[in-house]
């Protein structure tokens, strides 16, 4: 009898359980599918104007010497070459140590621009440099927006041994623009 009664009360449970189950349901409305490519280019100054750095064999960063100090200076853009819109990030890649040494990013700048560490260093805070950082942020809303941005490493309070090359690879990463919110009603 009580072998029975478990067999009953589970066969409820169990049913209950797959009623609710085909029962349940959920709804998501104002669903927005967009489609293009996603594409982006990173820029360096060539001199005459900008061109890719993947068809560049030239050095990204100058090098310039202000009495003690040692500034690296880079003039680059990010330019939109896709339909979407898009965030980017600038992500700097050392290969030697260069523990000590320190960065900063001056946003709305082209070649020609003359810069001076120590008078930007008033304005924008300097970073410090560390393996694989994200240099600069941004975002591009239309198919050839382009933002323009110098990088400047000072790197002579770096701890890398006299003499040493430094090797710096520059990368945009794209990721595309879009609401980040939503969910779903019950």
């Amino acid at each position: 009898l009580l072998s029975v009664t478990a067999l009953l009360a589970s066969v409820a449970l169990f049913a209950g359980g797959t009623a609710a189950w085909f029962t349940e349901y959920m709804q998501n409305s104002g669903n927005t599918i967009q489609t293009g490519s996603l594409r982006v280019d990173l820029l360096q100054d060539a001199g005459d104007g900008y061109e890719s750095i993947k068809e560049s064999l030239e050095s990204v960063f100058s090098y310039t010497q202000e009495g003690a100090e040692e500034v690296h200076v880079a003039y680059l853009a990010v330019d939109n070459i896709g339909e979407l819109a898009l965030e980017y990030n600038v992500v700097l890649d050392a290969s030697s140590d260069l523990s000590g040494a320190q960065y900063i990013v001056v946003p709305d700048v082209q070649f020609g621009t003359a810069l001076d560490w120590e008078l930007l260093a008033e304005e924008y805070e300097p970073q410090n440099v560390v393996d694989n950082f994200i240099a600069c942020k941004g975002q591009l809303g239309a198919k050839d927006e382009v933002d323009y941005f110098a990088i400047l490493i000072r790197t002579d309070a770096a701890e890398t041994p006299e003499g040493t090359p430094i090797e710096i690879d520059v990368n945009a990463k794209a990721y595309q623009l879009g609401n980040r919110s939503g969910g779903f009603k019950d």
